[in-house]
């Protein structure tokens, strides 16, 4: 499936990430790995407008409330609703750091349950992902849900932290809600007004 952002190999357990999110410098670093890279839709770029029944909204996903703070004042999303704010044609909600991590080796075997060289490596056909547990990660989660399930949402933003953690944890939360919506990324590592209105105008495919 060509859509979807993180998988592994079923013969070789390698990762496969979407190359254009990454910078240069990621780039070379993911090659040596002997990493795949499947494509990702495009977001198509609607006209901004508040947001109404029927009318496509971008859904903007951070990493933290405090970052979806600074990009809603700056991109004028100041409606405050329950869980995002929005405005100008844009739902700006966030993640709580990493809220989907992989599955413990038992949930693949019994005889993973206990480590030893004997079972060693350690390596499903597909690694499975799991909520975390506590710190509001299931209240957050109904949230994402919900957004992402919105008829009105157009496309997702991914606004995660520009690096490998920050791409994980948006991975993680696509994957874990089966999300299908086109992605484009907001790459910044300012958050000054400048700095966002720029990579705003950027936005990468």
């Amino acid at each position: 499936d060509p859509q979807r952002l993180h998988r592994f190999s079923r013969n070789s357990g390698r990762r496969i990430f979407d190359l254009s999110t990454q910078s240069p410098s990621e780039r070379r670093d993911i090659s040596r790995t002997g990493a795949s890279y499947s494509a990702i839709p495009h977001c198509r770029r609607p006209e901004a407008a508040e947001p109404t029944a029927g009318v496509p909204i971008r859904l903007v996903l951070t990493e933290k409330p405090s970052v979806a703070r600074d990009l809603a004042r700056v991109l004028g999303a100041t409606g405050r609703q329950d869980g995002w704010l929005e405005g100008h044609g844009l739902q700006i909600t966030w993640c709580l750091g990493h809220l989907v991590e992989l599955e413990e080796p038992s949930h693949y075997q019994d005889a993973w349950k206990r480590w030893s060289f004997e079972t060693l490596p350690m390596l499903p056909e597909e690694f499975s992902l799991r909520p975390r547990k506590g710190g509001g990660t299931d209240e957050r989660l109904k949230v994402l849900r919900k957004l992402l399930k919105s008829r009105d949402i157009d496309c997702i933003i991914n606004a995660c932290d520009a690096g490998r953690e920050g791409e994980l944890i948006f991975r993680f939360v696509y994957e874990m809600l089966d999300c299908r919506l086109p992605v484009e990324r907001l790459w910044v590592s300012s958050l000054t007004d400048s700095a966002i209105k720029a990579a705003w105008g950027k936005l990468r495919p």
